[in-house]
């Protein structure tokens, strides 16, 4: 009778360290001896033409991996080394390691027939055992090109039998498609070990304030190979733009730097004549980044204690003022490419980063009571200060004392928002008092290295209070120092209590609509545009916001190539909101760059179309 009752072989091995969303053909290896079928992992046998079990000779999965035995099925043979799947049935084997997608066909089928029949399979192909996507129907033995489905790699095939049983003999070996090996054709997949993805681009201007030419604004420029000469095979960032990388799979930490950055600077300049510069940061989720250094055009990078990455985040810091030798006009730091130094991380696990809060006291510097005397110790605990604040009237914040500073730091960068404020700072004051009547002040500074520090608010923060991190662009550590005036308080008051630190806008809890802001507002040019759904299907919505005055607004799409597929001018009135929807129901799926620009500001955000 037939089994109800797939069952599953081996355990999942998922390889999280490879990209499924990788945009550039994959490397390959020479295919190696043994490239096939490794393990079973789902097993569902079908009927044979009289409605009865398959034999058990043909009914042992791993008989269906490793190399093709060759053998002509014969009913009375005394060893089958295939399995038969039954009219119906289905089998998942997975390979030892991902295999590559190449030119031509990429898995091969050996079935085994005493004869040419009509035995039939529908093949699937997987990266990760969960979703599977059929690529053909084969007769028999045959190839398969699973290059329309995925760009780089499959490591899971299922083969479903699609026999018709009306077309075979009606006799106990009947029994649908019989599985001898699956093989592949082009190897191991070999992940390449540059930039893949642009996962966002904020170019800026140049430092006479125009902007970036077309010929050096395409962001796909930054992926793959660096080209390393001089020629126009680059983006230029502009002064205080920015890049975000993804690579198809995980950089590792390795001995020495792990990152290489190459920037293209025409004749071979200096960086004391052509002080093209960025700040570089890395990240495993592309959401919590931390700063890995800052180099003046190529710079190697290390990774420092983030055992690996998948995303690397450019900000161009050249100073403006410079004089760039050779030219009046430039554009800032010009990215080639940018590539791994110790290859890629096979087996990546996620580093424990603590998003929302503060993580690691780094100073605590405890004031005096306003009678002179220490601070209880039951509030001089600063790990108080960490993790998510409670916000009651309960002794889990430390007390600064008056003149009393602490120092704090996050698991990773936090980035400027520039439309919202960024921190907030909880203080713990009993009964829930207004300023006016309990007036516990500080100073806060953020700094991004602990070492260089900016202050953060223009005016002292009393009790609670947002903080917006504009003035110093990025932060790290932040450092709140007692600004209480103690003539204001009794004997036994202690100065500001601090319950917490936290992030108010953390990437993990952003909405899903991409905002496009520019750094500077002026009368004249576009607050802000937001781009949804995106990734889309056919149509996605653009809604401008304007500023002061009357603008006329330019819209371009260019393709992955930098090749111009949509442009439209729209004339917008000042103060108000505009929706635009763009149709691409014509072109195909993929990466698109959009465009939003004004006279004064040029803002560009990456399209996918699914």
């Amino acid at each position: 009778m037939k089994n109800n009752n797939p069952f599953k072989f081996a355990s999942l091995a998922l390889i999280a360290a490879l990209s499924s969303g990788s945009v550039l053909t994959a490397q390959v290896e020479p295919p190696a001896a043994g490239c096939f079928g490794a393990s079973v992992y789902y097993f569902n046998q079908g009927l044979t033409k009289l409605g009865t079990a398959v034999n058990a000779e043909r009914s042992i999965a791993t008989n269906a991996l490793g190399a093709p035995n060759g053998q002509t099925p014969v009913a009375n043979a005394p060893v089958q080394n295939f399995v038969s799947l039954g009219f119906g049935g289905t089998i998942e084997l997975s390979f030892a390691t991902p295999i590559a997608n190449g030119p031509g066909s990429d898995i091969k089928i050996w079935e085994s027939s005493a004869s040419p029949n009509s035995e039939q399979s529908e093949i699937f192909v997987s990266q990760d055992g969960l979703g599977f996507t059929s690529v053909g129907t084969i007769s028999q033995g045959g190839e398969v090109d699973f290059g329309g489905v995925y760009s780089d790699y499959i490591q899971f095939v299922r083969i479903v039998d699609m026999s018709n049983p009306a077309l075979f003999s009606n006799n106990q070996i009947s029994d649908g498609y019989d599985v001898d090996a699956i093989e592949c054709k082009h190897g191991a997949f070999v992940p390449s070990c540059y930039a893949e993805e642009v996962i966002s681009f904020n170019q800026k201007k140049q430092n006479d304030g125009s902007t970036v030419s077309i010929a050096r604004s395409n962001p796909a420029k930054a992926l793959g190979a660096p080209e390393n000469n001089d020629t126009q095979n680059f983006v230029s960032l502009g002064f205080g733009g920015d890049i975000t990388l993804k690579f198809g799979s995980p950089i590792k930490n390795g001995a020495g730097d792990d990152v290489r950055v190459i920037e293209s600077t025409f004749g071979n300049m200096n960086c004391a004549r052509y002080p093209e510069t960025i700040r570089a940061y890395a990240s495993q989720d592309g959401c919590h980044f931390v700063w890995i250094g800052d180099g003046c055009q190529d710079t190697d990078f290390d990774l420092g204690s983030l055992g690996w990455a998948q995303y690397i985040k450019l900000v161009d810091i050249s100073p403006i003022g410079a004089t760039y030798t050779g030219t009046p006009v430039a554009d800032a730091y010009d990215v080639d490419g940018v590539m791994c130094l110790n290859g890629y991380e096979a087996n990546p696990t996620p580093a424990t980063l603590v998003a929302g809060s503060a993580t690691q006291v780094i100073n605590y510097t405890q004031g005096l009571r306003k009678n002179g005397t220490p601070i209880t110790v039951a509030r001089t605990n600063a790990n108080n200060a960490l993790g998510l604040p409670q916000g009651t009237d309960a002794i889990n914040f430390v007390s600064l004392g008056f003149g009393g500073s602490l120092t704090l730091k996050f698991d990773y960068v936090i980035f400027d928002n520039p439309s919202a404020d960024d921190i907030q700072l909880i203080e713990t004051s009993f009964n829930n008092p207004s300023c006016a009547a309990y007036s516990e002040k500080v100073m806060v500074e953020g700094s991004l290295d602990g070492i260089n520090w900016i202050l953060l608010t223009n005016s002292d923060i009393c009790l609670d209070g947002a903080i917006d991190i504009n003035n110093a662009g990025v932060v790290q550590y932040v450092r709140i120092t007692d600004r209480s005036m103690a003539t204001n308080f009794s004997g036994s008051a202690d100065g500001y209590d601090v319950d917490g630190l936290v992030v108010i806008n953390d990437c993990a809890t952003e909405e899903i609509a991409q905002r496009i802001v520019d750094n500077t507002t002026t009368a004249n040019e576009v607050v802000s545009a937001e781009v949804f759904p995106n990734p889309f299907n056919e149509s996605t919505n653009i809604v401008i916001t304007t500023g002061d005055l009357d603008n006329s607004v330019t819209i371009r799409v260019v393709n992955f190539l930098g090749q111009q597929v949509y442009s439209s001018t729209l004339n917008v009135a000042s103060s108000s909101v505009v929706r635009h929807t763009l149709t691409m129901n014509d072109l195909s799926s993929g990466i698109y760059f959009l465009t939003i620009e004004t006279a004064s500001t040029k803002e560009t955000v990456k399209l996918v179309k699914n």
